[in-house]
Parts: structure tokens; sequence; C-alpha cells
């Protein structure tokens, strides 16, 4: 382990709750703010006087800047760490960020449904997405369409494919386990890398 690594003491998993904690800390802070940042002049302090009070409220405003400060530099703490770790996954090396952004733009594989147009195509956004789609879109729906709109004529007409089944379902099934493994392995990750210094 690095000294960085020893310094810091925090994972990737602790660094992403802890951004959480500060939301959390900022959103009460925000609330006490907006009680005590005024009063009538008829009203007795929340504090021991206006002087106090005023004290107060600059206080939890410098709390909030420094806590966004923070926020900040866990954040960059995080991708830097994503992008500086290397991770080894069915033969192939990826970093954390890789990772991440194949699972983030392919929801759909994730949650295990496709939301599709009258295409067939995803409606969700994301290139892995786009690619679980290419690969669904090698099928008879067209050429089925068209013999449906057959009336009455040749019988003679058949369906020719220009894609292989074998290899259509293959590259799904290694897309829907790639995107399996990764999420599984982001869990392991994250919970044991130590987060870079800046």
């Amino acid at each position: 382990m690095s000294e960085a690594q020893k310094v810091t003491g925090r994972t990737l998993t602790s660094g992403l709750k802890e951004i959480g904690v500060i939301e959390k800390r900022m959103r009460a802070n925000i609330e006490l703010i907006n009680k005590y940042s005024s009063m009538l002049s008829t009203f007795k302090p929340h504090f021991k006087d206006e002087d106090e009070q005023r004290k107060k409220v600059k206080s939890l405003v410098q709390s909030n800047v420094d806590l966004f400060k923070q926020a900040v530099d866990l954040k960059l703490r995080l991708e830097k760490t994503n992008q500086n770790t290397i991770v080894t996954l069915d033969g192939k090396t990826y970093t954390i960020a890789e990772l991440l952004f194949i699972k983030r733009t392919s929801q759909n594989i994730v949650n295990g449904h496709g939301d599709r147009d009258h295409h067939g195509f995803n409606r969700v956004k994301g290139v892995g997405n786009l690619l679980y789609s290419t690969f669904q879109a090698m099928n008879d729906n067209a050429a089925e369409s068209k013999m449906g709109q057959l009336r009455g004529g040749s019988n003679e007409a058949t369906i020719v494919r220009f894609y292989d089944e074998e290899q259509k379902l293959k590259h799904i099934r290694d897309l829907e386990d790639l995107i399996n493994k990764i999420t599984l392995e982001l869990e392991s990750i994250n919970a044991t890398t130590p987060l870079e210094k800046l």
C-alpha cells in the first residue's frame, strides 16, 4: 500500500458515501440559514443577541462553502482513481472509468428491460444500449411484414437472412455477460480501491 493510500484510508465506496453525507449536511445548513437569516424587529433573536445570530448565519454559510469545496475535491479524487485504476475482466484490461461508462450507457441491459420504439430500437440513449439494439435489429421483422403485404401473389416467397442467428445470439449473450460482470466487479472494486490524492 502506498503512502497516499495509507494517509487517506478512504475507498471509492466511502468516497461516494461521503459525498452523500456532505449533501445531507448542506441541506440541513440551508434549512438553518433560512430559519436564522432574518427576523422581525419586534421578535427576540434565536441566539443571545443579533450579533450572535449574524455570526451563526455567517458560520453556516461558510460551512456550506467549505463543504462544497470538499465535495469538489472528493469528486476529482474519485475521477482520478477511476481513470488510473486498471481492472482485468475476461482477459481484457479496462480502467474503472471505462467500466462505469459501459455500464452507464447500457442501462436497459443492466435493468433487464428494453424500451423500444416502433422500429425496435431502444429509446434510452447510450452507446451500450445502441450496441445491444444493433444485435437485436438482426431479425426477420421487415421480411415478415413484406410477406404479410403480399395479397394473393406468389406463395414462392421465402425469407432470406443476411445475418447468422447464432452469431447474433452470441453477441447478445457476450454483451449481457459483460454488463453483469462489470456490475459485480465494480461492487468489489469500489469497496477495496483506495482513493488517490490530488
